[in-house]
């Protein structure tokens, strides 16, 4: 069967994406569980600040209305000296015991299979952490983009055929998208690498992109947002 384009998808309003079984290791999950914990306060909380502050309250005939304004890009960011930087040493000791509790109850001594184990975990925690923050400051313009993209092949698509979903959502949010033109929109999509440009002027999804979307259905997020 011939993929579809991405202007169709955006006419027909979304495609599905496969389902994922995310395998970060049963017998270990309490050491994941504290390490997202540990990210996810340091992640989301510049994030949510600025979706705090983006809110822009609006008197119309029908009442309040709440809109953002377009997204920024920001530089990334230390993670490795994230928790001595930010969490109090009483605190990081406390779960430090934890974590080599488990460790031990799952006769894992110190040395390289332990490490190996602990980085798996580490790097599965870290790619939830930046698909939790993506999902929190991607527009649904975007996401329906990527949706499309993702129903083709490694060859991707020409670029314009993902300029529809941009001029939907300036369509449906014009106070969002005044100032927001084209390429800031795709930017967002490239600096988070969750596209890919190609040569002959055409882009693709990317693996983070693939693996963004399927988390987004294991976990039950919808798929539809606003803007």
């Amino acid at each position: 069967m011939a993929a579809r384009s991405p202007s169709a998808i955006c006419r027909s309003r979304g495609s599905s994406a496969n389902s994922l079984f995310v395998n970060l290791q049963d017998h270990l999950w309490p050491i994941a569980a504290t390490l997202l914990g540990f990210w996810g306060i340091y992640w989301l909380k510049e994030p949510l600040g600025r979706l705090i502050d983006r809110i822009a309250i609006k008197y119309e005939r029908k009442g309040l209305q709440a809109s953002t304004v377009p997204q920024e890009i920001h530089g990334s960011q230390p993670y490795l000296s994230v928790a001595a930087s930010f969490f109090d040493p009483n605190l990081l000791k406390l779960y430090r015991d934890e974590i080599e509790q488990e460790l031990h109850k799952n006769k894992l001594p110190a040395g390289p299979t332990r490490e190996n184990e602990l980085l798996d975990l580490c790097a599965g925690v870290w790619i939830i952490s930046f698909f939790e923050r993506a999902y929190l400051t991607i527009f649904g313009s975007q996401l329906a983009a990527m949706q499309a993209l993702n129903s083709g092949g490694p060859e991707g698509f020409p670029l314009a055929t993902i300029r529809p979903f941009y001029d939907l959502g300036a369509s449906n949010f014009p106070s969002v998208y005044e100032n927001y033109t084209f390429e800031q929109w795709l930017g967002y999509l490239e600096s988070s690498q969750l596209v890919a440009r190609l040569p002959g002027d055409r882009i693709t999804i990317s693996i983070n992109g693939r693996a963004f979307l399927k988390y987004l259905v294991h976990q039950g997020y919808a798929l539809l947002k606003d803007n």
